[in-house]
């Protein structure tokens, strides 16, 4: 007997229960298709695969439901974002609002509501049902179609809303986060980093499963580091810089860990002198076990031993435990280390706000480098001015150092800054960056003006609500539900006052800002203080970085906020500079090169030295030279970094700066 098939007919009630009549679908009208997923990790397994791809459950419901293809917006920005974030700090959520609100859309697409909100109190699906039923919206599931103007669907949409909160309460904090503390409180790996030196045992049979176990090839290390703290007279400084001078301190092994200590080639080492103390003083090395702060003890407070120690027991006594009561801030019972001394950082009080202007926006284009700002002194007197400090981070210690007048640099900015302005007259088209500000603010307060609404409707209907209801405990849980409305309206309200705020708008603080820059070109800072100042410097750029080239010379790469001014490369130069402390392989190749080598090839073997400076050490180290040469190639204060610079950029040499092509 064959089968008969009929032709599939579409059938919009066989997406919504029979009893209850099914809403028209605002087909003339787009829809948007909302995908989340609540972690990064999660991005591409088959409940994103199911919401968002072409072929998956939501794309074909939104199909058979009858929009066309083009009708249908995918908003994944929201994709490994919490849904118990509110509305205004999820990115697709905020455009979706607004698409709904201008009218551009009437049906949501998504696969559970668990999938939009998980929301404790209920505010924020309860505005967006208010914003939904204002502007004739309906959310459309695999399951279900939610018309919110539909009484029953308000009741439906919340309850699956609140059986989300539930789930995260009840699976996710109650017994899955609640497992994790329980395997933590009884001395079991549950899922953090783990120290160096250890491994977990991932073997179920065990005894010791999920306990640590020392790695061999890191006992003998771990030993070592020990015996070099005592060797070394208890100098923690000397230690790490001689750990840190290593490739890697602990070896690479087959199937590490999450270790915590950084990564470097061939193995992992110590990148700051608080993480070799905290190796140092790590009770686990012992065997003991703490977990949130708390020491694992037996019933008379005595601590246990949870696992094999990393340092055997036979040397614990003279090798841990002589470290740790020396370096750890507080002892086994939480009380703080007698024999650790801590120092009180001194501020002090009154002192001026440096006068340095571009303290806020200054950074270094290099990564490993970092700046700060240090005073400067003239024998031990301080005379109010300070040097842009750069530092080489990527080292035991901060070895190169490149210092730069506060006054100069910030005066160099100030006149381009002047230049720039006196060139610019039409403040009306601010650009593209200007118009594009203005469309993301007046759609934000779009938004924020539909929450509003919703939750003055949401207090309306609590107040009607009222009139009729004598209950003492059901008026007291209105009131609750009012004051919540109230405080959450109050908090749109605020956020809509910062929005329009005019400070915030560029255009009206570049005509200010403008006025005030011509004539405070050569007094500024007599005119205006510091923090005024700085307002300027924000308003017109976005970014400065700054990038030591050469002893001498250095480039600033300035980024303005006006798109028609671009961004700006400057290469400067600062006066001579303090040199940099000899290191022993210069000296060495000092020694072996100065005797017969002429100054233009001891240039090449120290292109950063200045031929003063290579002739000054040479003397201090009593160097003798046994050729004559007294042709220098160049200036005996230039180094050949310097040398070669000035010969591509020749004005520097005459002035402080040189601008090169705007981008």
């Amino acid at each position: 007997m064959s089968n008969r098939y009929q032709r599939f007919q579409h059938n919009q009630n066989s997406l919504q229960p029979s009893w209850n009549k099914t809403p028209q679908l605002p087909l003339d009208y787009d829809a948007i298709l909302y995908p989340r997923v609540s972690t990064p990790q999660q991005r591409g397994n088959v409940s994103e695969e199911m919401q968002k791809e072409e072929d998956g459950k939501l794309w074909t419901l939104g199909l058979r439901c009858g929009w066309k293809r083009h009708q249908i917006h995918v908003l994944d920005d929201d994709l490994a974002i919490s849904a118990t974030l509110k509305m205004e700090e999820r990115p697709a959520f905020r455009k979706m609002l607004n698409l709904i609100i201008t009218g551009q859309v009437r049906a949501v697409l998504a696969i559970d509501p668990d999938r939009v909100f998980r929301d404790k109190w209920g505010q924020e699906y309860g505005k967006f049902m208010e914003i939904c039923e204002r502007y004739q919206t309906l959310v459309v599931t695999p399951s279900h179609i939610y018309d919110f103007s539909n009484p029953n669907d308000i009741k439906l949409f919340r309850d699956a809303c609140e059986r989300a909160w539930d789930y995260m309460e009840y699976q996710v904090y109650g017994k899955l986060l609640g497992a994790r503390e329980f395997l933590g409180q009884t001395g079991r790996y549950r899922g953090h980093f783990v120290p160096i030196g250890f491994r977990v045992d991932r073997n179920e049979k065990s005894p010791i499963y999920r306990k640590y176990v020392p790695v061999p090839e890191h006992i003998p290390v771990a030993i070592r580091i020990y015996e070099r703290y005592r060797e070394m007279g208890n100098n923690l400084n000397r230690l790490f810089i001689e750990l840190a001078s290593k490739p890697f301190v602990f070896p690479d092994v087959e199937n590490p860990e999450h270790w915590i200590l950084p990564k470097a080639p061939g193995g992992y080492t110590f990148k700051s002198i608080k993480g070799l103390t905290g190796f140092l003083t790590n009770v686990v090395n012992v065997g003991y076990w703490v977990y949130d702060n708390m020491l694992l003890c037996d019933e008379l407070g005595n601590p246990l031993v949870n696992h094999e120690p990393l340092i055997p027991p036979e040397l614990q006594e003279e090798l841990f435990w002589y470290v740790f009561n020396q370096r750890s801030h507080h002892l086994l019972d939480g009380t703080p280390n007698p024999n650790v001394r801590r120092y009180d950082r001194y501020t002090q009080r009154g002192h001026p706000e440096p006068n340095i202007l571009l303290k806020d926006i200054i950074k270094p284009a290099l990564p490993h480098w970092y700046i700060n700002f240090q005073p400067k002194h003239v024998g031990d007197a301080y005379k109010g001015e300070h040097w842009y400090a750069l530092y080489y981070k990527d080292g035991p210690r901060k070895e190169h150092k490149y210092m730069i007048s506060t006054q100069d640099l910030d005066d160099i900015f100030w006149r381009i800054l002047a230049e720039n302005l006196e060139h610019c007259t039409d403040f009306d088209e601010y650009g593209k960056d200007e118009e594009q500000t203005r469309t993301e603010r007046e759609r934000e307060l779009r938004e924020i003006d539909a929450q509003i609404a919703a939750c003055a409707s949401a207090m309306e209907k609590l107040q009607k609500k009222l009139k009729v209801v004598d209950d003492p405990d059901l008026i007291s849980d209105i009131n609750e539900d009012f004051k919540k409305w109230k405080m959450e309206r109050i908090r749109q309200v605020e956020r809509r006052k910062t929005l329009v705020d005019p400070a915030n708008l560029y255009a009206e603080k570049m005509v200010t800002y403008r006025e005030l820059v011509q004539e405070f070109k050569e007094r500024r800072h007599e005119l205006a203080t510091i923090e005024e100042l700085r307002l300027v410097v924000d308003t017109f750029t976005t970014a400065i970085t700054i990038e030591a080239l050469s002893p001498r010379i250095y480039k600033v790469d300035i980024t303005w906020r006006d798109t028609r001014w671009g961004e700006e490369t400057l290469l400067c130069l600062r006066d001579r500079p303090a040199q940099p402390q000899w290191t022993d392989k210069e000296d060495w190749q000092l020694r072996l090169r100065y005797p017969t080598n002429p100054f233009r090839t001891l240039v090449k073997y120290f292109p950063n030295r200045s031929i003063q400076a290579i002739f000054t050490r040479a003397n201090e180290l009593r160097i003798a030279r046994r050729v004559q040469d007294r042709n220098k190639p160049f200036d005996i204060h230039l180094c050949l970094q310097d040398y070669q610079l000035l010969q591509q950029y020749p004005p520097l040499g005459e002035v402080k700066f040189v601008r090169l092509c705007s981008r």
